[in-house]
Order: structure tokens, then sequence, then C-alpha cells
């Protein structure tokens, strides 16, 4: 039961630390580029475990995510 609240907070304060550093160009963007880079590969560790079908869930969105944020950087 801890892993759930550990994981809320966690995405609890990802959301809140990308929103202190709203309107500096670029921060916002690498902040999340690092998360989403993290959480690849995290899921990619963990594809190996139990719950492989919500690891590659989660790819799914992570990793357009993840590129679409890469353009951002690139053409700001």
């Amino acid at each position: 039961i801890l892993y759930y609240v550990y994981m809320g907070l966690l995405a609890v304060f990802c959301t809140n630390a990308i929103n202190i550093l709203a309107g500096i160009n670029g921060l916002e963007a690498g902040q999340s580029l690092v998360i989403s880079a993290s959480i690849i590969v995290f899921n990619l560790v963990e594809l190996e475990g139990d719950c492989r079908d919500d690891h590659v869930f989660s790819l799914y969105f992570m990793i357009p995510f993840f590129f679409t944020t890469l353009g951002l950087l690139y053409h700001n």
C-alpha cells in the first residue's frame, strides 16, 4: 500500500515541479524530457517482471511524448 502512496506523491511532485518553472522557455520541456526518459528507462528495466502489460502500456504513451517534447525543444 505504501507503493501506491509513494507513486501518487511522485506524480503530484512531478506536475508541481513543472508548474513552478512556467514561463521560462525550454525549462518546462527540458524537465519533461528528463522525467519521461527516466520513466521510459524504468519501464524497459521492468519489462521482465510480473506487470509486463502495464509497462508496455506506459511505453505506448511515454515514447511518443518523449519524441514530441524533443521536437519542441529543437524548434523552440
